[in-house]
């Protein structure tokens, strides 16, 4: 068995840096068949700086708060500064796995920003192709040192933890995760098919929730009722075909969702202030101010 007794006489091995970020070390721990030796850490005192585990393939042994805990694949381990380090990989089970030791004056922001931190000490991210990639792009960076390497590093590593925090609460809270993305859906949707008179239910029905259900989270999502946000929509970019372009005002309402053209413009007096067809006047002359 391979054993590392501590950090202390790693060069590495380092708290304070005047970067905002900064890589300590990285690197892939593959194991890929029975042949290989164990492999276990032993930390008693930790490290100064931060350590990050994903795993990829296979399980791990991490000693957590007093007791042993299994890591599985889509599982990572963060280590903060001093938490004792005691894990061990198997030798009977192949496994994969990516590590980072980082520092630097905004490490703890970012963490706390994340949710990292403050969450159990093994967290389920899920397998990600993702957060393998910005693994390796790091690990490529560090090992290669092209120019402008470090900030670039240090990007990827701020990204890294970033995607590691959504895939977190992403699965903590997936329910709720899918319904807001669904009510994001209906809004980009509403965005690029203005002129299409869909109602209350079609809407509901393309989330699949009741017309009440619907209305109710979408209110929540994006602050106002699906009409008034519609509404919202349509009037803006009537305003726009006013300001560029000649287009008759029946046609700018048929345009934004609107058969009735004395319907349209009191829907866009009530917002505006104006008539289109004042509007439309107004801005012209304005523009001819200018250009004299």
């Amino acid at each position: 068995m391979h054993i590392i007794h501590s950090g202390l006489e790693d060069t590495t091995n380092y708290a304070s840096s005047n970067h905002f970020l900064k890589i300590n070390s990285c690197g892939t721990t593959m194991r890929l068949n029975r042949t290989d030796s164990a492999f276990s850490v032993r930390r008693p005192k930790g490290r100064k700086d931060y350590q990050l585990l994903y795993i990829i393939t296979g399980q791990a042994e991490h000693f957590l708060n007093g007791e042993w805990k299994m890591v599985e694949a889509g599982q990572a381990v963060l280590y903060l500064p001093g938490d004792i380090q005691y894990y061990t990989y198997s030798a009977k089970s192949p496994i994969t796995c990516k590590w980072i030791h980082f520092t630097g004056s905004g490490a703890k922001e970012i963490l706390e920003q994340t949710g990292l931190s403050s969450a159990a000490p093994v967290l389920n991210i899920g397998e990600s192709r993702e957060i393998v990639s910005l693994f390796d792009r790091i690990l490529q960076e560090t090992q290669q040192m092209p120019p402008c390497h470090e900030p670039l590093s240090q990007a990827l590593l701020y990204e890294l933890l970033s995607l590691l925090g959504r895939q977190m609460y992403i699965r903590q809270d997936l329910n709720g995760y899918q319904t807001r993305q669904k009510i994001m859906q209906i809004a980009e949707y509403m965005h690029t098919h203005l002129a299409q008179p869909l109602s209350l239910e079609d809407y509901a029905v393309q989330c699949g929730m009741s017309k009440y259900h619907f209305a109710h989270l979408f209110r929540a999502a994006m602050g106002q009722s699906p009409h008034a946000y519609l509404t919202a929509l349509r009037m803006e970019h009537a305003r726009l075909l006013l300001e560029t372009t000649e287009m008759p005002i029946g046609h700018i309402a048929q345009e934004c969702g609107y058969e009735n053209p004395l319907y349209f413009s009191r829907l866009y007096s009530q917002r505006f202030l104006l008539s289109p067809q004042a509007y439309r006047k107004k801005y012209l002359a304005s523009l001819e101010g200018i250009q004299s």
